[in-house]
């Protein structure tokens, strides 16, 4: 996985409210997170991935376990709740949980660290002192797919697969 994660919400272990104060702009390079950029909110999750990583190495586990990423999905399930309850904060989901939302048709679900499911010694099983779950809502989801990285970093001959929550294939 690589590309640029454009958060308009951060996990509630990071911030209560799960809105942010600017979008955070998160670049991910085979499937783990190489920076975060943005406000206050970016701020406050590099310090908890930054922290969780320093008691990962003191405990001489793999730190870079807290970046990678662990999780991605695509909601399917149209009856799922991520109902927005103050129109001041639309990315606010009171009442719902991330299990929840992160189902909903339209949005996509992407988290960081420990997988916490699966075997341990099977492909892909990350285990880190972290789990951090994002959910891009429906209307703010664009997902454009590049055969290879030049074409990548270049920003060319993309294919738009989903665009505004919409898919497109």
């Amino acid at each position: 996985m690589n590309g640029i994660l454009v958060l308009p919400a951060v996990d509630s272990e990071i911030v209560k409210e799960q809105g942010v104060d600017e979008l955070v702009w998160i670049k991910i390079k085979n499937g783990r997170i190489t920076s975060i950029q943005g406000g206050k909110s970016a701020e406050k999750l590099r310090k908890k991935l930054d922290e969780a990583a320093l008691k990962e190495y003191k405990e001489q586990k793999d730190p870079l376990n807290v970046y990678q990423c662990a999780e991605l999905g695509f909601g399917a399930n149209s009856k799922a709740r991520s109902r927005v309850a103050d129109p001041e904060q639309p990315y606010n989901f009171p009442g719902v949980s991330t299990v929840e939302a992160e189902k909903r048709l339209g949005t996509i679900h992407i988290a960081f660290g420990d997988t916490k499911h699966g075997e341990e010694g099977a492909e892909g099983f990350i285990e880190a002192g972290v789990h951090y779950d994002f959910v891009i809502p429906r209307n703010g989801l664009t997902v454009e797919m590049f055969e290879n990285e030049e074409d990548f970093e270049k920003k060319k001959n993309g294919r738009r697969i989903i665009s505004d929550g919409g898919l497109l294939f």
